[in-house]
C-alpha cells in the first residue's frame, strides 16, 4: 500500500488582514470576546505559528487556539458528529475533502513539513449507515486494501467501539518505511462508523523513532469521539 506524499505538504498560506484594536474604540473587543472567537474569525497575529492554523481551510475546523495537549488543538468534523486532537503540523488537503450532509465525510490529513525525518498521511472516511452488525464488512475492507489478515484489538470507550491494529509495509534498500495503524470506529450510540488509516512514512533512524511515532499516532485515533447529532438530525 502506497500513498502519495504530495497531499503531505499541500498547504494554502492565507494572510488575513486584522483590525488593530484600540481602548479608544468603542467598538474593541475585550479580551473574553477574542477568546470566544473560532480561529476562522480571528487576527493572523492572535493565531499560534503553526501549519493547521495557518492553512486556510484547516482553520475552518479547529475550534480553539488553546491545546487539548501540547500539540494538538481541538478539531469538530465538517458533519459536526465527531471531534479529535489535530496536530499542530497537521493540514487538510481540500481537493481531496467531500462531505454530504451529515451523512459522508471524507478527509485526508498530511502531518510535517519537508524539513520532518517522520510525516505522516491520515485518512478517514465516515459513513452514517454502518452499525455493529458492519464491523466484519468493514474488517473485510480493511484487510483487503492491506493485502494480508489483521488481528484487531478492541477498545470501547465513550459509547463507541475502537478496532486498531498496527501494520508495516514492505520495502526495499532505499525506500521509505511505511507503517502505521488501520482500524474502525462504531458509535454504539447511534448509527454512524468510521475508518481510518494512519500511515507513517520514515526517512531514516526509523528503529530509533517508531515507537515514539506509532504511541503519537494511537492517541490521535483514541482522540476521536462521536458527539450528538447536531446538524440535519434524523426525523
Amino acid at each position: 500500500m502506497r500513498f502519495n506524499l504530495g497531499l503531505l505538504f499541500i498547504a494554502t498560506i492565507v494572510v488575513l488582514g486584522g483590525c488593530q484594536m484600540s481602548n479608544e474604540n468603542p467598538n474593541a473587543q475585550t479580551k473574553d470576546e477574542q477568546e470566544e472567537l473560532k480561529p476562522a474569525d480571528m487576527a493572523e497575529e492572535d493565531l499560534p505559528d503553526v501549519r493547521a492554523f495557518q492553512d486556510e481551510f484547516t482553520r475552518g475546523f479547529l475550534q480553539s487556539t488553546e491545546e487539548t495537549r501540547p500539540g494538538y488543538y481541538p478539531f469538530l468534523s465538517g458533519t459536526e458528529l465527531f471531534t479529535m486532537d489535530f496536530p499542530g503540523e497537521g493540514a487538510i488537503s481540500e481537493k481531496a475533502y467531500a462531505l454530504k450532509g451529515n451523512e459522508y465525510e471524507g478527509l485526508s490529513i498530511g502531518v510535517g513539513n519537508e524539513n520532518s525525518n517522520i510525516t505522516a498521511s491520515i485518512n478517514i472516511t465516515y459513513h452514517s449507515y454502518l452499525t455493529e452488525q458492519s464491523t466484519n464488512y468493514i474488517f473485510g475492507q480493511i484487510q483487503s486494501n492491506i493485502g494480508r489478515e489483521l488481528n484487531f484489538e478492541e477498545i470501547k470507550k465513550n459509547e463507541q467501539t475502537l478496532y486498531i491494529t498496527p501494520y508495516e509495509d514492505d520495502f526495499d534498500e532505499g525506500e521509505l518505511v511505511t507503517y502505521g495503524y488501520v482500524g474502525y470506529i462504531q458509535n454504539n450510540k447511534d448509527s454512524g462508523g468510521i475508518k481510518f488509516i494512519y500511515t507513517s512514512y520514515c526517512e531514516e533512524h526509523c528503529d530509533e523513532l517508531k515507537e515514539d511515532d506509532m504511541k503519537r499516532a494511537h492517541d490521535l485515533i483514541k482522540s476521536i469521539d462521536f458527539i450528538g447529532k447536531t446538524k440535519e438530525d434524523d426525523g
